[in-house]
């Protein structure tokens, strides 16, 4: 997953990317509610792993990259945090649930995601690797709202010459 996510991640832009790969977990999870072969389930699993490995690979980077210097690490950490929370939900409630209400528990919260992350704007960084300025500066500016303008300008300029260095 990794390396094709690496890819579709720079082709596509780190927020297209996971949301066209969304479909993966709705697809695993309403296989999972509806099932009746083993075989099923392993294809709903390989599916839900493909996700995984996908947004494990471009969640980080998005993340990183819409995060001011100072909050960066933390904002990680949270995403880290909130994967294993998922997990974990689905370790304490299943043995309690039936299967059904477990993927259907799990199949809510992904069509949550999905509505949540939609309003997002893509990763600036993304944009000024594709010499979109103007979309880079509307999107920094929908992250840093109530900053000045100067501020988040001369945080474009940063980000630009980071772009800048790593092409060489």
């Amino acid at each position: 997953s990794p390396v094709p996510a690496g890819f579709l991640m720079d082709w596509l832009g780190r927020k297209r990317t996971c949301l066209y790969f969304s479909v993966l977990p709705l697809f695993s999870w309403l296989l999972i509610l509806f099932a009746d072969s083993a075989v099923q389930l392993y294809i709903a699993r390989y599916a839900a792993g493909l996700w995984i490995g996908i947004t494990n690979t471009i969640m980080p980077i998005y993340v990183g990259e819409l995060g001011e210097t100072k909050l960066r690490n933390s904002l990680t950490t949270i995403n880290n945090g909130l994967f294993n929370f998922g997990v974990l939900f689905a370790y304490v409630i299943g043995p309690y649930v039936s299967y059904q209400m477990l993927a259907t528990a799990c199949e809510v919260l992904t069509v949550v995601y999905i509505i949540t992350f939609i309003p997002m704007p893509e990763s600036p960084h993304y944009f000024m690797k594709h010499g979109k300025r103007q979309e880079a500066l509307d999107a920094l500016s929908w992250f840093r709202k109530g900053q000045p303008i100067e501020s988040i300008e001369g945080e474009l300029n940063s980000i630009e010459e980071a772009i800048e260095d790593q092409k060489l």
